[in-house]
């Protein structure tokens, strides 16, 4: 797979969050209340060699949640992010294997303190929090998925 160049990665990532969060907002101005949630990444938070655009890119997606929530919160709108870890997906399930002990692993993996992989449905538990009025005093926040992680 070839390398995405820098300017497409801060388009996908940080400009379409940007524009996304405008006509989001609008709407929720309007009707006085609303809850966005970003998809980050713990490489916002953390640093690994080859990933300084991707990590630049998602740390601007969190400063610009951060920024939205003081912004839109009188409003009644919050805006959190969620920063997932190595997540089972079609796009990393070609370099998952079995370890050892019988259990997928892939080699992102390796850094994560429960040793394995977030599922998808793990991370969802998680947005469909954030975005319910159990978090209803939760506002910009960028809450690490990670497994640990982040804290190594």
């Amino acid at each position: 797979m070839r390398k995405a160049s820098p300017s497409r990665v801060i388009a996908s990532n940080l400009k379409a969050s940007f524009f996304c969060l405008k006509a989001e907002a609008a709407q929720m101005k309007a009707q006085r209340s609303g809850s966005i949630l970003f998809n980050g990444s713990i490489l916002a938070e953390i640093a690994r060699p080859g990933t300084s655009v991707y990590s630049a890119s998602k740390g601007g997606v969190v400063s610009l949640a951060r920024a939205a929530a003081l912004e839109l919160g009188p409003f009644g709108i919050r805006v959190n992010t969620i920063n997932p870890s190595i997540t089972r997906t079609p796009l990393t399930q070609a370099r998952i294997t079995k370890g050892p002990d019988g259990r997928d692993t892939h080699p992102l993996a390796a850094n994560v303190p429960l040793g394995r992989l977030a599922e998808p449905e793990e991370i969802a538990r998680v947005a469909m929090f954030l975005l319910s009025d159990l978090a209803s005093y939760l506002n910009g926040q960028a809450i690490d998925v990670d497994g640990g992680q982040s804290a190594v």
